[in-house]
């Protein structure tokens, strides 16, 4: 199949790519900006592709300004949706959500858990999943609550990338922020092998959480880390890097995930996280980092 990317450089954009082309698909980047009507328009006229997979959009960083989030993540999403409709019939279209628009629980939340996102970038994916289904009137949209995840490539601002540098340069202090909080940290590899097989498979026009129910405790990973590398550098608390209201616990029910890839012969194995960090932290890493591995 010709898969059309959006986001196609980014962390997720880059691996799925490279999933899909070694499965034999053929993934098509989309080169334009969503906020650039005219040459988003003139893009898809020229394309053809079977299925679309929208990864593009601002992710859950500290840095960027609240209308960004908006803007972005929104009208951006809006007009991918309406330049299809606009030149394109009964097309499938992934849109890439979080699972930040569900409301804090310490326990796993499932795709009927209550929605209260938090800060500007979950209701700026929640508003997305909105209006991407308003918007499409031929179009078949699928939305998937993607969790945390990590792997070779993804950005050194997030977490355990920034760990893995500052363990392999033996930093003697680690500057951080809250580590009193559980997150899910799936294996990039796992959650493309997700992504493909729901693209492969007759996927119907639900919402579907990418998640695994595996959370960990932030210091319980530093402490993985230690251990494999016999580092031991001090920690140090910096107000910069601590979120305001953020949630203690974030964890996925995989209970539909799992069903629905099980029923069609396509259920992946979990990847372990001690696993993803090894790799993270081999001699191989610049090799696969620069191989797109």
């Amino acid at each position: 199949m010709k898969i059309l990317i959006t986001g196609s450089n980014g962390f997720i954009g880059k691996h799925l790519s490279n999933e899909l082309a070694k499965s034999g698909h053929c993934p098509i980047p989309l080169k334009s900006n969503l906020l650039d009507q005219k040459s988003l328009a003139q893009e898809l006229r020229e394309s053809e592709f079977d299925q679309v997979v929208h990864l593009a959009g601002l992710s859950h960083q500290l840095n960027h300004k609240a209308e960004d989030f908006y803007f972005n993540n929104v009208i951006g999403s809006q007009n991918l949706i309406s330049g299809i409709e606009q030149f394109f019939k009964n097309k499938k279209i992934f849109i890439a959500s979080t699972g930040h628009v569900y409301s804090n629980s310490s326990l796993q939340v499932s795709e009927n858990h209550k929605l209260q996102p938090e800060g500007h970038y979950a209701t700026s994916k929640l508003a997305m999943e909105y209006i991407c289904k308003t918007s499409a009137m031929t179009s078949d949209v699928v939305i998937l609550r993607l969790f945390n995840c990590t792997g070779i490539g993804q950005d050194n601002s997030f977490f355990i990338p920034k760990l893995i540098n500052s363990f392999k340069k033996k930093l003697p202090t680690l500057k951080l922020g809250n580590l009193n909080v559980e997150r899910e940290f799936n294996d990039i590899r796992w959650v493309t092998y997700v992504l493909r097989s729901l693209i492969e498979i007759d996927t119907p026009t639900e919402i579907f959480n990418i998640c695994t129910g595996k959370t960990y405790n932030l210091e319980v990973i530093i402490k993985k880390i230690e251990n494999m590398t016999g580092h031991f550098p001090s920690l140090e608390m910096e107000s910069k890097f601590i979120r305001q209201k953020e949630r203690k616990v974030l964890k996925g029910d995989p209970s539909k995930l799992y069903s629905f890839l099980k029923k069609h012969g396509k259920f992946v194995n979990f990847i372990p996280l001690e696993q993803t960090l090894s790799l993270m932290l081999s001699n191989d890493y610049d090799h696969l980092l620069s191989s797109g591995a």
